[in-house]
Order: C-alpha cells, then sequence, then structure tokens
C-alpha cells in the first residue's frame, strides 16, 4: 500500500471534501457503479468513472479508483494477497468482482 492521505493518493491534491463524499456515501456509489457496469458500454463506463472529465453522475471524478481500493481492502478481509491479486486469472474473475462489489453494496455501514 502507498503511504499517502487518501484523498491526496485518489485526487492527486488535499481534498477533504473528494474523500469524505466517497467514504460516507460508498454504498450508494457501488451501487451506481454496479448499475452502470450492467446497462452502459465499457467507454461510457470509463468516461463516467474512470476519467478526470467524468464524475457526472456525483460531480466527482475518478470514483472507480475509490471502489477498486475499497474492493481489494474487502477481499483481503478473506483472501490472502497472493489471491487477491491474482483474481483476475480466474475464469470467472468478472463474476467474483461483481459479487464481492454486490456485497460490498449491500453491507450496513
Amino acid at each position: 500500500m502507498v503511504s499517502a492521505r487518501k484523498d491526496e493518493y485518489f485526487a492527486f491534491q488535499e481534498d477533504l471534501e473528494w474523500i469524505t463524499f466517497a467514504t460516507n456515501n460508498k454504498q450508494i456509489i457501488i451501487e451506481e457503479f454496479l448499475s452502470d457496469l450492467t446497462s452502459l458500454d465499457a467507454r461510457a463506463v470509463y468516461l463516467e468513472w474512470f476519467s478526470i472529465n467524468g464524475g457526472k453522475r456525483f460531480g466527482i471524478n475518478r470514483l472507480a479508483y475509490f471502489i477498486a481500493y475499497e474492493f481489494i481492502q474487502s477481499c483481503l478481509q478473506e483472501l490472502t494477497e497472493l489471491d487477491v491479486i491474482t483474481l483476475w486469472r480466474n475464469v470467472n474473475y468478472q463474476d467474483i468482482i461483481f459479487q464481492q462489489l454486490t456485497k460490498m453494496a449491500n453491507k450496513n455501514v
């Protein structure tokens, strides 16, 4: 893991508003991301969730990187580090990712 403040790591600058929003709205952000994964094409998902020009839904860009970080942290609760970083080698890795994100979205925090 990188030794940096989360807001600086994800937003590339000091931005407590960004990280506070992401942290406080993690479940709804993941729900919306999952919805887009099933309803939008790859380009539209990229533009909304990964691009610095995206973030129209919540008014905050690059939220997919926050989701990915939280996804890894969640997986590490159940799997070894090696298993997590090699998930992509599973034939059904996309299903595994979708299931884990769904579990995260439904978690009562």
